[in-house]
């Protein structure tokens, strides 16, 4: 790659991944899946909608637009100016052209008002030396004022985005390309976060890369503050996002649920990975587990503009190695057709001694796209095994003076002869069409089949001299999921008032069949943590399957942001119906019942690098379902609606952001009442500040992380005697922040660290034992040169540097990695 085509935000290879993804976005012809009766009428109306709005002449020619166009109000802060042309570009909604070496190093003194696009350009190349220039298709190039009258050649646009930009438009990313300027926000579509309402994160692909992740506590378990996770080393990965569960059903894949793996998520799928804080049964719909803390999206990956070949060799200690192979190329004769495949493998031992993991994906991605009309469709197959995993816990309250000392971080807890195997099949599609210049029409569909089969050992714990007693576990399930959405967004005015509608139906089902054996007739066997002595593996018997559940969701929403005052003030208001059936026949019991949960949020753009934000949202789940030996056995309880209340500010300098957060969520709880009935009886409540940065305060120095207060507590009856106490496992501080530092003497060389602190947390519900806190620093470098005429990059981490042994999250069966060695060289053809 030239030097004029340098890989900074506003240029290069970001800036032409962002040209191409903005032109494609979308999937193939949408195909509604039995039950969902909804996505039918919705699909139909959709069509009729079309039928009304598609009308000849609709869509103005983009120099006609430009010519007539009222003016605009542009809110663009002092700052890069390759940033800074960026949002001119998103801002005006024309495709603007830069040649990288007329921008470098210059800065902007930005823009804020009404103007022409022309009137706005020159008031951020004010003082740079350099005029923007227009030709007869609307476009702009930014050339030097003595050149301004010279005839230029053509330049590929850094950006090509209209008002109805589709769901794949990914903003440009932030300075320093760890995080992008905006995420997407469910069915209200792409949001630059100062617009954004909530508190929002996303990671971009240069910074997965560098932070060599292999799973995905590497990504937003090691940077937000927000975010806990348990199990690291685990079978599966749970993320807890202000303090409340999100199993990896819950994860969604550009907005699906359950089209990704089952078990464990894979870094190497996501283009970026967007984390959305707190309830948002709004915006995506009532998740498959409930979770309510947020929600994280994987971002598809798309054919950049140039070919994309990049190998990567990756090692961790203890000698676990493996491949990653990342191809892109776009065909036509307008590169409308695009293919992306992506590949890895890892094996050996892995950084827990005796403990082996095996795992490997392929992924295919394409697309293609016309003027108004762009598809895309995915499909990957994963397998993953390992040796040496199981489950343990402290077990009952008799740890009085606190909890064992951590044995050897390094050391296997459970049998070798412990297994897993895990293996998911999925595939996804997509459309998006234009109707005309302010409406979009959109669908989506995807499918996963899974089987994951385990022997384990359960551990538990029974005193402050770590003595356990330990019995084994079979379990094989295979489960079925099909997810899909279809939608409309649109502008329109009424005077004064801008209006950005929304509308979606949602809807999944998941069957699962299980096949359980518990070897009640082998005995107990005794160990401990410090001196190991596993019992035998017993052998499974061939157990056979059986039908155990099957779940049902639908859902209805729509949505109005209104903007207000020159698009200073946005209100949104939304609300979503759900309806949720499940079948629980290993219990013989089912749910059947349905939500209305509203939501508003306001935005005030107080100056274009300062907002203050507001929200109430709601979460959604599943309502439980009495016990037998209730005196109501087996009767379904309402949907837990859990509520959040959330104010915030966010400045953007330009180059260094900051946000403040302070939000409540309540959850309700059920439990038995002096009848002996179940029902809801209270709810726990969290309380939290969060305060996080990103970006390059310094030119070559980058901020990633901050820090985030929880006071969780238990309330009302439900909790019996524990009624303000603290909830378990949640620590009332937790502090991650990573920085990166360009060495000047040694240009390609930077240098990384990472630290990690959480103050201690309550074992009990009754808070009789808490396990102390802990501190984990990272460090590390990289390099990136040019060998044999290819970018080649090296990086070398040490995590946990000082082989720290504590209990990650104890109320949830998780202790914190050791001293592990991560290498990895990327050479890109």
């Amino acid at each position: 790659m030239s030097a004029s085509r340098r890989n900074i935000p506003a240029l290069a290879f970001q800036a032409h991944r962002r040209r191409s993804a903005i032109s494609r976005a979308g999937t193939t012809r949408f195909a509604p899946f039995a039950g969902f009766r909804l996505l039918r009428i919705a699909a139909a109306a959709a069509a009729a909608i079309a039928a009304g709005l598609a009308v000849p002449g609709a869509v103005a020619a983009p120099a006609d637009a430009a010519q007539h166009a009222p003016p605009t109000r542009f809110a663009i802060p002092p700052g890069d100016l390759d940033v800074a042309l960026n949002r001119f570009g998103r801002q005006a909604g024309v495709a603007i052209a830069v040649d990288a070496e007329l921008t470098r190093g210059l800065r902007s003194p930005g823009v804020s008002g009404h103007y022409s696009p022309a009137e706005a350009l020159d008031a951020l190349l004010a003082g740079t030396g350099l005029r923007g220039q227009r030709n007869a298709q609307g476009e702009y190039t930014v050339v030097r004022a003595s050149d301004a009258s010279l005839p230029h050649a053509a330049l590929e646009p850094i950006l090509v985005v209209g008002r109805n930009a589709g769901a794949s438009d990914l903003h440009e990313d932030y300075a320093g390309g760890q995080v992008a300027r905006g995420s997407q926000l469910g069915f209200l579509g792409n949001q630059d976060f100062l617009d954004t309402p909530y508190s929002t994160v996303a990671y971009t692909s240069e910074y997965l890369r560098d932070r060599q992740a292999q799973r995905l506590s590497d990504v937003i378990g090691q940077s937000d503050p927000s975010v806990e996770f348990d199990r690291i080393n685990g079978y599966a990965e749970q993320v807890y996002i202000r303090g409340y569960a999100s199993a990896a059903q819950d994860i969604t894949y550009g907005g699906l649920y359950g089209v990704l793996p089952s078990m464990r998520i894979y870094p190497e799928m996501a283009e970026r990975i967007e984390v959305l804080k707190g309830p948002s049964v709004l915006l995506n719909g009532m998740m498959p587990n409930g979770s309510i803390g947020g929600v994280v999206n994987l971002v598809p990956k798309r054919a950049p503009a140039e070919t994309l070949a990049e190998v990567t060799a990756t090692y961790s200690s203890r000698r676990h190695a493996g491949g990653h192979i990342d191809l892109g190329q776009r065909f036509g004769d307008r590169q409308q057709w695009g293919l992306r495949f992506n590949g890895f493998y890892r094996g050996g031992e892995s950084e827990i001694h005796g403990q082996d993991k095996n795992v490997g994906l392929a992924m295919l991605g394409l697309d293609w796209h016309s003027d108004r009309l762009r598809l895309s469709a995915d499909i990957f197959t994963s397998r993953e095994k390992a040796k040496g995993f199981g489950y343990w816990g402290f077990y009952g309250d008799i740890y009085d003076s606190g909890v064992p000392t951590p044995p050897s971080p390094s050391r296997l807890l459970n049998s070798p002869d412990s297994y897993y195997r895990n293996q998911d099949n999925a595939a996804v599609a997509r459309a998006e069409f234009d109707l005309n210049a302010d409406w979009l029409a959109y669908a989506a569909f995807g499918g996963r089949s899974s089987r994951f089969t385990s022997l384990a050992n359960h551990i538990d714990i029974n005193d402050l001299a770590g003595n356990t007693s330990d019995m084994w576990y079979y379990w094989s399930t295979q489960t079925r999921s099909y997810s899909g959405l279809v939608g409309l967004r649109g502008n329109f005015s009424t005077g004064p008032v801008r209006h950005t509608l929304n509308f979606n139906v949602t809807g999944y089902q998941a069957k699962t069949y299980d096949a359980e054996e518990t070897f009640d007739d082998l005995p107990s066997w005794h160990s401990n943590i410090y001196r190991l002595d596993y019992g035998p593996a017993p052998e499974p018997t061939g157990v056979p399957y059986d039908l155990a559940s099957r779940d049902r969701l639908r859902s209805v929403g729509i949505a109005d942001t209104l903007s207000f005052a020159d698009d200073t003030v946005l209100l949104t208001l939304g609300v979503r119906k759900q309806w949720v059936r499940s079948d629980n026949y290993a219990w013989d019991e089912y749910y059947d019942a349905d939500a209305v949960s509203p939501a508003v949020a306001l935005v005030w753009k107080a100056t274009p690098s300062l907002s203050l934000y507001g929200n109430y949202t709601q979460g959604l789940s599943a309502g439980g379902v009495a016990p037998s030996d209730a005196a109501n056995a087996g009767q379904s309880l309402p949907p837990y609606k859990s509520k959040q209340y959330e104010a915030g500010v966010k400045y953007d300098q330009g180059d260094w952001a900051v946000t403040l957060s302070l939000f409540q969520i309540e959850r309700p709880d059920a439990g038995y009442d002096a009848n002996n009935t179940y029902r809801v009886l209270g709810d726990t409540r969290n309380r939290g500040v969060e305060l996080t940065t990103m970006g390059e305060p310094w030119r070559g120095l980058r901020l990633l992380g901050g820090v985030a207060f929880n006071f969780a507590t238990y309330e009302g009856s439900a909790a019996g005697g524990n009624a303000g106490n603290r909830v378990a496992g949640i620590p009332r501080a937790l502090l991650k922040l990573g920085a990166e530092y360009d060495v000047a003497a040694l240009p390609g060389l930077t240098l990384t660290g990472n630290v990690m602190s959480s103050t201690r947390q309550a074992l009990r519900d009754t808070n009789s034992e808490f396990v102390p806190g802990w501190t984990r620093v990272d460090l590390g470098a990289r390099y990136r040169t040019r060998l044999g005429g290819h970018d080649t990059t090296f990086r070398l981490e040490v995590q946990n540097i000082a082989n720290k042994a504590y209990w990650l999250a104890p109320a949830y069966n998780g202790m914190g990695a050791p001293r592990t060695v991560l290498g990895s060289v990327t050479v890109a053809y």
